[in-house]
């Protein structure tokens, strides 16, 4: 692991090209969720950006239209961690407890961060919280109230995220890890897997999805 005071634009974008990933202020990579267990073996997934199909998801972009979404920089409120607890108490895997056990809150911010507010009649129901690079976006955490969970929101904000990611003219989208044997990973993969690629550490590049399969 590497331990970081600040971390922008191009470095983080170094970071992401390589392999590594934030977590609280540390930028880490690894193999394994569980070193002790093979079955834990985990990959790095990016996003090109310009190749994702949003259409294949015109259904779930049409059944949210009426949510309203707002872009604006990282700032943490009561609303959003009491938005957090409510999530957190309804979630079935492992997670923080807080939002600031996630994101490892500092005096002074070590990443350029953002956050999606998603508003039903001006009540927040789900955020998705990412930092930013030159040319990329690493998606940290996306959360939503249970009252709509079957609006299936996570997924909604990544498209939220690909949406940002379109406007502003970024190539790439990290969404973290998966594995092949951890299905609760595998939501990463919904976006489109012919826009997808994996990054193999053992010849340090990435490969499209449809190849690492």
């Amino acid at each position: 692991m590497v331990r970081i005071s600040n971390i922008r634009s191009e470095a983080l974008d170094r970071f992401l090209a390589a392999g590594w990933y934030r977590m609280h202020h540390t930028m880490f990579t690894t193999n394994f969720i569980n070193e002790d267990d093979p079955s834990t073996r985990v990959f790095w997934l990016r996003y090109k950006v310009e190749n994702i199909r949003l259409g294949r998801h015109k259904e779930m972009l049409k059944r949210n239209t009426e949510f309203s979404a707002t872009y604006r920089g990282l700032v943490i409120t009561e609303e959003l961690n009491d938005l957090y607890a409510a999530y957190h108490t309804h979630v079935d895997h492992d997670c923080s407890d807080s939002l600031q056990g996630v994101l490892g809150i500092m005096d002074k911010p070590a990443f350029d961060s953002y956050l999606i507010e998603l508003r039903h009649n001006h009540k927040l129901i789900a955020a998705g919280i990412f930092d930013r690079g030159m040319d990329s976006i690493a998606g940290i955490v996306n959360f939503y109230h249970p009252d709509y969970k079957k609006h299936s929101l996570g997924k909604y904000l990544m498209l939220l995220k690909v949406q940002y990611c379109r406007d502003h003219k970024l190539e790439w989208y990290y969404p973290g890890y998966f594995g092949t044997n951890l299905p609760k990973f595998s939501y990463k993969l919904f976006l489109d897997k012919n826009a997808t690629e994996v990054f193999m550490p053992e010849i340090k590049s990435w490969i499209s999805y449809t190849d690492f399969t």
